[in-house]
């Protein structure tokens, strides 16, 4: 049995990781397109958790048994390790990256950006990690389920955002559909392999005695998704160089770039010329 203070806590700490995402990147949401990514990446993780639930069936029906009490059961380490792997990893990483792709494809202005791919793989990780634990905390209990709520929510999210590194880059060469294939595959298999390796280690061994392995993976794990956002931002370029009034901090620029090179928030772009501009023009003729 689980107290009542064991699912405040837990209720609390489930919403934890989708508000401070969304903190973290607030000076980014004057970007419509990137909110549209984010909220739509929502709704794709919902998707993508259900068919892999549905894909679970037959696979469940042929092992015996529920996949994790599989992987859980002890037998060889490199059959847990495959099982991992192949099963848990690339099923769940192949049905997020297809829910992101999804929200990337049906928008066709700038679904193909790198910064709107990136937002769109992690409103994906998101919200299938966040049923996930429901579906834990229904099964198991509140009390069994808080150890690993935010170490699942950042797990699944690092995953989902080196997968989007390879996706975005493959958008960038749609042209080549063998490179494109290619970039997208491996981006599918490193996710896949990580997370197995991950679910591997959480089911091998308790969370509490492998603490000090998962803290150093989830911290190279934060450090690799700011790197990859930071390339995000460098390959977010629009294709023509425009006038554009930063919205906070109301610096000028003229140049191919989508945020503020002094503050990092959006830029909007300009028709006319400012006033300033106009009066200095008009002084000087």
């Amino acid at each position: 049995m689980h107290s009542s203070f064991d699912d405040i806590v837990f209720a609390i700490i489930l919403v934890f990781p989708i508000v401070i995402f969304y903190a973290i990147l607030q000076k980014h949401w004057l970007d419509k397109d990137l909110r549209k990514a984010f909220w739509n990446g929502i709704i794709a993780g919902c998707f993508s958790i259900f068919l892999v639930r549905v894909i679970y069936v037959p696979i469940e029906l042929y092992l015996g048994g529920e996949i994790r009490a599989f992987i859980s059961a002890p037998r060889e380490w490199y059959i847990t390790l495959i099982a991992c792997i192949g099963i848990i990893g690339f099923v769940e990483e192949g049905f997020k990256t297809l829910g992101a792709h999804i929200v990337c494809c049906l928008n066709r202005e700038g679904g193909f950006r790198p910064t709107f791919v990136f937002i769109s793989f992690a409103g994906c990780a998101l919200s299938f990690s966040f049923l996930e634990n429901i579906q834990y905390y229904i099964v198991y209990g509140a009390s069994v389920v808080l150890p690993r709520v935010l170490v699942s929510s950042l797990a699944h999210l690092s995953f989902a955002c080196i997968c989007s590194y390879f996706s975005s880059s493959a958008f960038l060469l749609i042209k080549s559909p063998v490179k494109t294939a290619f970039l997208l595959n491996i981006g599918i298999l490193s996710a896949s392999f990580l997370h197995g390796l991950f679910d591997y280690l959480l089911f091998k061994y308790s969370i509490m005695v492998i603490s000090g392995i998962i803290l150093a993976m989830l911290s190279f794990a934060l450090f690799i998704m700011y790197e990859i956002w930071i390339q995000a931002l460098k390959k977010d370029i629009p294709p023509m160089g425009f006038l554009a009034v930063c919205s906070s901090c109301r610096a000028l620029t003229v140049d191919r770039i989508r945020f503020c090179p002094f503050c990092g928030k959006r830029v909007r772009k300009i028709d006319t010329l400012p006033t300033i501009i106009k009066k200095s023009d008009t002084d000087g003729n």
